[in-house]
């Protein structure tokens, strides 16, 4: 049951539930919602803003929306249904940056300087499952082969950056 002073901090990422009733399927008060929601973007902004300027860790960002994706659903399913449209709309940005890290994962492969750098970057692909576990997997290693390669050979675009990365 909820009470008028009942209150939700999300304080810290992560949070903890402990003092939700299961059971009790009504949702929130709407203002304890935009609270809850204003609490989690101001703490989402604040995140990606360290993560942006975190060069030594590129995925930062990425773990980051997916924690905040994680504690949005936490929400969603304590029927914090104002919630559920921004978690919807987290979840398919963090898709989309997923699937540009996977994108760009792949361009590095093919830009490899070595066939040794190449054979670690394909092992990565294989114990992923990339090219063939999922099928936006391969729709994202399709699209890079289209970009980069004209037919079995690099297109010059690409081979230049490749001659530039091996001189630098």
């Amino acid at each position: 049951m909820r009470h008028d002073d009942d209150r939700i901090t999300c304080g810290v990422l992560p949070f903890s539930f402990s003092d939700f009733d299961p059971n009790d399927d009504r949702p929130a008060l709407p203002s304890v919602q935009r609270e809850a929601l204003t609490d989690i973007q101001c703490q989402l902004v604040t995140h990606l803003v360290i993560a942006a300027k975190d060069k030594t860790d590129p995925f930062k960002a990425i773990r980051t929306l997916a924690n905040c994706q994680k504690i949005l659903a936490e929400y969603a399913a304590a029927n914090f249904d104002l919630l559920a449209a921004y978690q919807h709309e987290l979840k398919t940005n963090l898709r989309s940056a997923l699937r540009e890290a996977r994108r760009t994962f792949f361009r590095e492969a093919f830009l490899s300087r070595s066939m040794e750098e190449f054979a670690t970057y394909k092992q990565v692909m294989l114990d992923a499952g990339w090219r063939t576990s999922h099928s936006e997997a391969l729709e994202d290693y399709n699209t890079v082969v289209a970009e980069m390669f004209d037919g079995d050979f690099l297109r010059p675009s690409a081979l230049e950056e490749r001659r530039r990365r091996s001189h630098a």
